[in-house]
């Protein structure tokens, strides 16, 4: 248990008192021992018989004795200056360092608070460099593959007979524009020379009824979260019949926490362009059964696929369907989110919380992130 300021004051005082009795004693013993020594010299002085060596013995004793007084003497100088130090001053001055060390514990704190800001502020800044590099590769990539297109499209060019293709071939020029309010876009694959209608509207609705099912049998609550078990889910859709259609069987996967469907091609799935010049096409009848006024065409294009790609087109053309394209690069197979909100993998994050700011001041803002030129939009084209 810590002491008192009084009782440790007091104890102090009462060690100086008993150190100044002390040596006040000894002080005085040797005074004694000085002048009995001094008289026996003196009386062994005064003998006629006293032999020197005894004579110089008893003086070297005396002067010993007369040394040990000095030292006593100092000694005690130096516990009387020690019992004249005022104690509350010692006190004072121990209540002023702690109030310094407190002052610089404080100060310490605020710069660990600065120092956790500052490194979160360098953490965002990278994580926003990281982002921006990546939409640059990404942008460098889409053009790559857009230059390459343009180089095939002008080697076929090259190609082409004097005479040129049917007579009956109408060209018109591109009118990149953004589609109609509310039209909704029927992705259409051209890959490794075939093309592949995806039937996403029907597919998603035939997924959302089997994972349905799966819930009812295993018992699962779809919570967005909560989150359901992901390999329960996942597991239980690919048992059984697959799902799918003539170009696609349905893969269910997860991104994170958000379910996607896989649109895995069939081997036999998707029809050549030699096909599709026939006019007996599975695509043609599709494109004729499209309501045009509600969808429109969105060509996904891989280099490979350019010349079923410009059959394709020009059937959407003779409908009338609005249609646009995007250069492709990636090797993965065709995906899309599950159309539904309510199923998510796994319980929901929970949100890191903020660093406190000290009292009376706001925490600093990031620095704002430059806002890149929208690119134009051009759904059709």
């Amino acid at each position: 248990m810590r002491r008192n300021k009084k009782e440790s004051g007091a104890s102090l005082d009462s060690l100086l008192d008993t150190l100044t009795n002390v040596v006040g004693i000894l002080v005085i013993l040797v005074t004694v021992m000085q002048l009995g020594v001094g008289e026996a010299v003196q009386r062994i002085a005064k003998t006629d018989s006293v032999r020197p060596e005894v004579y110089e013995q008893a003086l070297a004793k005396r002067i010993e004795l007369m040394r040990q007084r000095v030292e006593l003497e100092k000694r005690l100088e130096v516990f009387k200056k020690a019992d004249s130090i005022d104690l509350r001053v010692l006190l004072r001055n121990i209540e002023d360092l702690e109030a310094s060390l407190a002052v610089l514990l404080e100060g310490k704190q605020k710069i660990d608070v600065e120092m956790l800001e500052l490194r979160t502020r360098q953490e965002e800044a990278q994580r926003r460099l990281e982002e921006q590099k990546k939409e640059a590769e990404k942008a460098e990539t889409e053009l790559s593959a857009a230059q390459d297109l343009l180089a095939k499209l002008k080697s076929k060019l090259a190609d082409a007979p004097a005479g040129g293709y049917r007579a009956s071939t109408i060209i018109t020029l591109p009118n990149p524009r953004e589609a109609p309010e509310g039209a909704v876009p029927i992705p259409i694959l051209c890959r490794e020379g075939r093309v592949y209608y995806v039937d996403n509207v029907n597919l998603q609705q035939a997924a959302l009824k089997k994972i349905e099912a799966v819930g009812k049998r295993r018992n699962l609550v779809f919570n967005p979260d909560l989150g359901v078990d992901k390999d329960v889910l996942i597991g239980e859709f690919h048992r059984g019949t697959a799902l799918g259609d003539d170009n696609f069987e349905l893969k269910l996967t997860a991104s994170g926490r958000n379910p996607k469907l896989v649109f895995q091609r069939k081997k036999d799935g998707g029809e050549t362009a030699e096909t599709l010049r026939d006019g007996r096409s599975k695509f043609e009848r599709r494109i004729r059964q499209i309501d045009k006024n509600r969808f429109y065409a969105q060509f996904l294009v891989w280099s490979d696929g350019f010349e079923v790609y410009i059959e394709a087109r020009k059937l959407c053309s003779d409908r009338d369907l609005l249609a646009g394209w995007k250069a492709q690069t990636t090797k993965a197979e065709y995906t899309e989110d599950l159309a539904t909100d309510l199923v998510r993998f796994g319980p929901k994050p929970i949100p890191k919380p903020k660093p406190v700011p000290p009292p009376g001041q706001e925490p600093p803002k990031p620095p704002p992130t430059p806002k890149r030129p929208p690119l134009p939009e051009s759904d059709i084209d």
